[in-house]
């Protein structure tokens, strides 16, 4: 029987290969972002963030990674640290969409998770 999550999470993946973001951006890039004021930033971060949770708990890993995601960014004593670290991913890799970069660094901190 299909479910509804299984048409969403097919949409979405449809969506996604319909319009491909290439990582090495050429019209939206980590240094854009950089130029935006704090709360413009943290909006972009927080929906990111809010994105991958979604679609990591769409993984069948048992909610393994979307629990990492959310143990990593969602603590609010550590959110302000964490906004510091992708700011700063983002100036080393200013080239590059500043979505790829947040879920590199999101991959990185659940290396062992997403791993499996």
């Amino acid at each position: 029987m299909i479910t509804l999550k299984s048409n969403i999470a097919k949409g979405l993946l449809v969506l996604l290969a319909s319009y491909p973001q290439l990582s090495a951006a050429q019209e939206f890039t980590a240094a854009e972002v950089l130029e935006w004021d704090a709360a413009a930033q943290s909006g972009l971060i927080q929906n990111s963030i809010s994105m991958i949770a979604i679609l990591a708990a769409q993984k069948g890993d048992s909610g393994e990674y979307a629990k990492c995601v959310g143990d990593w960014y969602g603590v609010p004593q550590t959110i302000p640290n964490r906004i510091e670290a992708i700011v700063n991913f983002w100036e080393q890799y200013g080239d590059y969409h500043p979505q790829a970069v947040i879920l590199a660094l999101v991959e990185d901190e659940c290396v062992q998770v997403f791993s499996q």
